[in-house]
């Protein structure tokens, strides 16, 4: 767990009990690579797969009068390779944005990287809409291939020294963004939901749930346990995912959907086309 503050004095506290006792930091050092000193606190704790660990930030942010700079309504123009991925963010301050660039890490990457703002439509007082570009053929040096997972946020700096970063997006290569209007929420458990419509005559969406990343197969089978149509087959990462099935050239009745996962789960359905 780390953070980047400034001025000096700020640490990172760690739970690993509910929030009874808590741990400060192991590390705190200072670096400055003429762009965006500041300071680090680092904790590093082991948890088990099902704890609940909980981190604060503490100390007062920002030593000025003015608010840290806000950023939001941020949007990514791409996912896929060999295209240009382009975040757009709004960025307000009110004494004026000093430095700020995106930063990304590709999962499975040590460290993160940067860019700076390629431009940007602002007023007097450096508040508005910037514009960043990442490279998408490769992230931190190692190439991408679709179904990679890609981190990116934004980071502001004003001129009197307080820092701002907008909520952490995630790219699945060639597939999706889940941003900032659109949280990552990590279900409990992995579950396979209700298709819906049912009965329908041509094209049914199926949601289903994962606890975590895992390798997921989603399939259609007759009454007679022949399999109909693989929806699905590969790795997703945790939260809710849906996936439709257009039964075009499908008989009229009942048929079973299933779900297996990489974890052991099995789960499994009933759905019914009527035309």
């Amino acid at each position: 767990v780390w953070g980047q503050f400034t001025p000096e004095g700020y640490q990172i506290n760690v739970s690993d009990d509910g929030g009874a006792n808590w741990q400060g930091p192991q590390e705190l050092w200072s670096f400055d690579d003429g762009l965006r000193g500041g300071y680090i606190a680092q904790n590093i704790i082991l948890a088990g797969q099902s704890d609940n660990v909980f981190v604060a930030f503490c100390g007062q942010y920002g030593a000025t009068d003015f608010d840290a700079p806000s950023i939001s309504d941020m949007t990514l123009s791409s996912v896929r390779r060999g295209e240009p991925w382009i975040v757009t963010a709004e960025l307000n301050d009110e004494s004026g944005i000093d430095y700020t660039d995106v930063n990304w890490l590709k999962v499975g990457a040590e460290e993160w990287d940067f860019a700076e703002a390629d431009s940007g439509m602002v007023d007097d007082d450096d508040n508005g809409t910037y514009y960043y570009t990442m490279p998408s053929d490769s992230m931190n040096g190692m190439a991408l291939a679709d179904g990679d997972s890609v981190w990116f946020f934004v980071f502001a700096r004003d001129g009197v020294g307080n820092l701002g970063f907008g909520l952490e997006g995630l790219i699945i290569v060639g597939r999706e963004w889940q941003g900032v209007t659109n949280p990552v929420f990590i279900p409990s458990e992995t579950t396979l939901g209700v298709n819906y419509p049912n009965p329908f005559n041509s094209e049914t969406v199926i949601p289903y749930t994962l606890n975590r990343s895992q390798k997921v197969t989603l399939q259609i089978w007759d009454t007679n346990g022949r399999l109909v149509e693989t929806l699905y087959d590969g790795r997703q990462v945790a939260g809710h995912h849906s996936v439709s099935w257009k039964a075009t050239g499908v008989p009229t009745g009942l048929y079973i959907y299933t779900m297996k996962t990489s974890a052991g789960v099995t789960l499994s359905g009933k759905l019914t086309i009527l035309r």
